[in-house]
């Protein structure tokens, strides 16, 4: 029997071993669906924010983000001693 436990509306389910590819899977399936490919060069950004911040150290987030166009922002530079740094969108052109 697969072990469950309803909490509020959710409900949550023990995977099974054959199952456990697909679950695994997920977030590199949610990741394929997000909208930054031919986005409008009218300056906006419709990826989400117009700016969001990332870890100084985290390479492997500023490096996604680098690749889908979000450039560390010149007018938001980190402060001594801050770890986030701002990235913008940066539109073609521009």
């Amino acid at each position: 029997m697969i072990d469950e436990r309803v909490t509020g509306s959710r409900v949550i389910r023990t995977v099974l071993p054959a199952q456990a590819e697909a679950v695994a899977a997920l977030p590199a399936r949610a990741r394929a669906t997000y909208c930054p490919d031919g986005l409008p060069d009218d300056g906006f950004d419709r990826v989400g924010e117009p700016v969001l911040d990332v870890h100084v150290d985290n390479g492997r987030a500023r490096a996604f983000y680098a690749h889908r166009g979000r450039v560390p922002d010149p007018e938001n530079p980190p402060a001594e001693g801050d770890h986030h740094l701002v990235l913008r969108f940066d539109v073609p052109g521009e």
